[in-house]
């Protein structure tokens, strides 16, 4: 990397995944302004979804920024990553650098936008006999948030790159396809 310099400024990372946990140091400024443009939780019905979606809760910069001067951020973006994939792979992908611990993601400089899947309906996993605890998501869940995230880039005027770090078990599993 150092070469090319290449540090993902003016690019907006996205993720599709368990969400981010947003008041991570690696994922703000040096001001602790975050990086993070938006984040739509999918899990979340009590804000105001998306602009042209009927569900979940849409998170701006702002609302971010003002979460993180608050001694509770969870009291103006209640989003969360329970899980901490989505996490993991936003600070391996784009966080920056934490000098102290020897750390940095691989676009320590890109500005971030987050989706927060639902978890796929009961129905669904029954359809496709997939355990009751197995964790997976709905592909229009998944369509709609690549929705989103390319209006966050339209909006912001920015090239996008997509991390769907999201696996399935469905398909050949005889190596032809």
């Amino acid at each position: 990397r150092p070469p090319l310099e290449l540090t993902g400024r003016r690019v907006v990372m996205a993720f599709i995944d368990t969400g981010i946990s947003y008041e991570n140091p690696v994922f703000r400024y040096s001001d602790g302004s975050s990086r993070i443009l938006a984040i739509w939780d999918q899990t979340d019905q009590m804000g105001n979804p998306p602009e042209g979606l009927d569900y979940g809760s849409s998170y701006t910069k702002e609302q971010i920024d003002e979460a993180l001067r608050e001694s509770d951020p969870f009291t103006v973006v209640p989003q969360r990553d329970e899980n901490g994939h989505g996490t993991y792979l936003a600070s391996v992908a784009a966080g920056g650098a934490d000098v102290e611990n020897g750390f940095s993601g691989a676009a320590p400089e890109a500005s971030l936008a987050v989706v927060k899947l639902k978890p796929a309906k009961r129905y669904l996993k029954q359809f496709y006999g997939i355990r009751e605890d197995a964790v997976c998501y709905q592909e229009n869940d998944i369509m709609l948030g690549l929705r989103y995230l390319n209006q966050v880039a339209k909006d912001k005027r920015m090239p996008l790159v997509i991390c769907l770090a999201l696996g399935t078990n469905f398909g050949g599993h005889n190596g032809t396809t």
